[in-house]
């Protein structure tokens, strides 16, 4: 009788340790897990969102483009970047109605190359995940995102 107890506890442990594992596992395969964007010493520059499709955006700027929005300059310099990331929208489940970054869908890079040329002088490229859509359900090329980007407003802080 005391082998049959000793064999039923471990089992129960074993049961039960095997159970932690598989809830590991869950957790990190879950479609719920948020990301986060290592902007690399990039600056929030702007921040938008779509209800619609959502999705909140992100841009974020290089020293360059910070600097010349905060000198409060209307000409651009040649190598001014932006990175522009795409998150789905998830529930704040610690706020009723408000919502999170999860996770992420695109991430784009635009960079100055002529400033002499307005927005036909930055380089548009796709970094990762899919590219946006524009109107309705096509997606955008990329003169038209350029152009999209460059309307949003910079966030400026006093």
């Amino acid at each position: 009788m005391k082998h049959f107890t000793y064999l039923c506890m471990a089992f129960i442990v074993l049961a039960g340790c095997r159970h932690i594992s598989d809830n590991n596992a869950d957790k990190k395969n879950d479609s719920k897990h948020r990301e986060v964007y290592n902007a690399h010493g990039e600056q929030v520059y702007s921040v938008f969102a779509n209800r619609n499709r959502k999705t909140m955006t992100i841009v974020y700027a290089n020293q360059l483009a910070i600097s010349a929005v905060a000198a409060g300059s209307t000409g651009q310099q040649a190598g001014e970047e932006l990175t522009v990331v795409t998150y789905q929208q998830e529930n704040n489940k610690y706020w009723y109605g408000s919502y999170i970054n999860g996770r992420i869908q695109s991430v784009e890079k635009l960079t100055l190359q002529r400033p002499d040329l307005g927005s036909k002088g930055w380089n548009y490229k796709l970094l990762s995940g899919r590219q946006p859509f524009g109107v309705g359900d096509r997606y955008i090329n990329p003169s038209e995102r350029i152009t999209q980007i460059l309307e949003k407003h910079p966030v400026v802080f006093p």
